[in-house]
């Protein structure tokens, strides 16, 4: 059972606070983003949601969040001014830095949320490495993923693709709920702007003409060539081409959007419990650390982190 805590964001608690929950746990949650163009959107706005999807978890299984972890490899979107780029090696050593921080400080249960999907091109490597030097797994966790194979959303959160409901009616969730939602559980919703503050022309007007690469593109992408839907890499054409759609118009407007979205996030992640996945966690890294390095402990990976002896975890 999830204890009550004032905050579960570390960058938020004293020191006190962190050494307090390390007493009794080890679950350390943390969303990992890019800074990029997203139509009319804040620029990080992929990032708060998976932020907000580990404040959801962390609640739910006794864990706290590592925040402020953003400024990764966007993939196609670097052709916004706005989007700052960090090569994937470059973010696999930063990232791989920050998971034995958390080690040494004394989180051994680590989950990693990728906000963006070449975030988990650079993340699954840096999980399995982290894995072959100190010999303790690592969680890469897509949130939808797990929450769409267990059917646990609450109803269908939009429209086909094409379709733009700026606002929720009755029938349909606006585009923009679940987002705004997520800016809500993060504290930042004064961050989200209205239509009438940034829903430039080019916006109103409709989706820009697709570009003649699209249809080759997408046919190796569509082939399912990889996991994961960026093979090959590409830059869009044009800044439309990613996140467009009009927000709703008044602040009012969003305040409604937010609050429809949270509920619909609160009910979704009720239907689905991530503690026995904190549990096969511990129970992976006991099975690796006792019967794996007794067995084949003189052959697999060593060095100064680990010399493959049997530990009790």
């Amino acid at each position: 059972m999830s204890v009550k805590m004032r905050t579960r964001c570390i960058n938020s608690m004293t020191n006190w606070e962190v050494e307090e929950y390390l007493d009794r746990n080890d679950i350390v949650i943390v969303p990992v983003g890019t800074n990029e163009l997203h139509g009319p959107c804040p620029l990080d706005c992929e990032y708060v949601m998976a932020e907000a999807f580990a404040r959801l978890i962390a609640e739910q299984v006794d864990g706290l969040v590592l925040p402020g972890l953003i400024y990764y490899h966007p993939g196609a979107t670097q052709i916004g001014r706005g989007t700052v780029h960090m090569s994937m090696s470059d973010g696999f050593r930063h990232i791989t830095a920050i998971m034995e921080s958390l080690l040494s400080q004394g989180f051994r249960r680590q989950i990693y949320i990728p906000a963006h999907e070449p975030t988990s091109q650079f993340l699954l490597a840096a999980c399995t490495e982290f894995f072959d030097t100190h010999k303790v797994p690592v969680l890469h966790l897509n949130v939808m993923n797990v929450l769409d194979k267990a059917g646990a959303f609450a109803y269908p959160p939009m429209g086909k693709i094409g379709e733009y409901h700026s606002v929720s009616t009755d029938e349909q969730m606006g585009d923009f709920a679940v987002m705004t939602a997520a800016y809500k559980i993060c504290n930042r919703l004064q961050d989200f702007p209205c239509g009438a503050e940034t829903n430039r022309p080019e916006i109103l007007d409709g989706y820009p003409h697709e570009d003649p690469c699209w249809e080759p593109l997408f046919r190796i992408i569509n082939a399912g060539t990889t996991r994961v839907s960026v093979s090959p890499a590409f830059y869009f054409s044009d800044p439309c081409e990613h996140g467009f759609g009009p927000l709703p118009e008044t602040r009012a407007d969003i305040e409604r959007e937010a609050k429809i979205g949270e509920k619909y996030l609160r009910e979704t992640f009720a239907r689905y419990d991530f503690n026995p996945m904190m549990e096969d966690l511990r129970a992976v890294d006991r099975y690796q650390n006792t019967v794996i390095m007794e067995r084949y402990g003189d052959r697999l990976p060593k060095n100064k982190w680990s010399d493959n002896k049997v530990r009790n975890i």
